[in-house]
């Protein structure tokens, strides 16, 4: 435990305008598109490294809508990988409750609580570069934050998501992450991520052609980002990422990837 709490807070690609603590704007829906770009040759395995290369396209498209204290989001992932072509490979849902909110001043930091529910497909999970456990998994998320303002806008922010997942069937994971943001007149925005996850599976990985999912493996990895996001006045924001893994156990190794995002937001009302 030791190990793996040291892990949580020293460091994936997709979903981190829905990890940290803050909703959106009330009463507003925004749409989120993202593609990237990932590579990796190896996998780290109990018998040392097997070489896989894997040149990954990636895509992401999500529907967010928030009211005073909810969040509402749908998502759709699709994925071309060495082992699939460009397909399909899992839509999610996600629910938010924001119990302390510090924007408004009523209470020293922002606390949210969240689920999300995922359902890859069979051809995702069987795939070793894409992250699945089971066709309907589970992720419990708690995310705590405190904002800094100068003026009318946020200067800085620093926030704490910790996740419990578990699928239908197999064994549960552990995810953190951890998040600094610096904001320039809200134009500008930099970013810095360091993420852990484990999975407390008994097996190690079976090789490519046996692999039938992260679920039953004893998995670890930690990976850093940085993110770049330009807004343009109430129209839409376009931001640049680079994710690079630092440590992995029964996965991928030194994956790197690159990734483009937009986000429009409109109102309902």
């Amino acid at each position: 435990m030791k190990k793996l709490f040291l892990l949580l807070f020293s460091a994936s690609l997709m979903a981190a305008s829905y990890e940290a603590p803050w909703l959106g704007n009330p009463y507003e829906f925004e749409g989120e598109l993202e593609g990237a770009l990932a590579y990796y040759r190896t996998i780290n395995t109990s018998n040392g490294r097997l070489s896989y290369k894997d040149y990954q396209k990636l895509a992401r498209a999500s529907l967010e809508c928030s009211l005073t204290d909810w969040q509402f989001v749908l998502e759709a992932f699709a994925a071309r990988t060495a082992k699939e072509s460009f397909n399909l490979t899992s839509g999610a849902f996600l629910a938010r409750y924001n119990i302390l909110n510090d924007v408004d001043g009523s209470a020293p930091m922002s606390l949210t609580i969240g689920f999300k529910g995922d359902f890859p497909k069979k051809q995702a999970i069987q795939d070793p570069g894409l992250l699945y456990s089971y066709y309907c998994q589970g992720e419990l998320q708690l995310s705590a934050g405190k904002e800094w303002s100068e003026g009318p806008y946020w200067q800085w922010r620093v926030w704490l998501l910790g996740a419990l997942g578990s699928s239908t069937r197999y064994s549960p994971w552990l995810k953190g992450k951890v998040g600094i943001e610096r904001n320039f007149c809200d134009l500008h925005r930099l970013s810095c991520y360091l993420l852990g996850q484990e999975g407390f599976g008994q097996s190690s990985f079976p090789g490519i052609d046996a692999f039938v999912s992260y679920g039953p493996l004893a998995y670890r990895l930690s990976d850093i980002s940085f993110q770049y996001r330009y807004t343009f006045r109430y129209l839409a924001s376009l931001g640049i990422e680079y994710t690079m893994r630092l440590a992995a156990r029964q996965c991928p190794a030194n994956r790197q990837a690159v990734s483009l995002t937009l986000n429009i937001p409109f109102s309902i009302i």
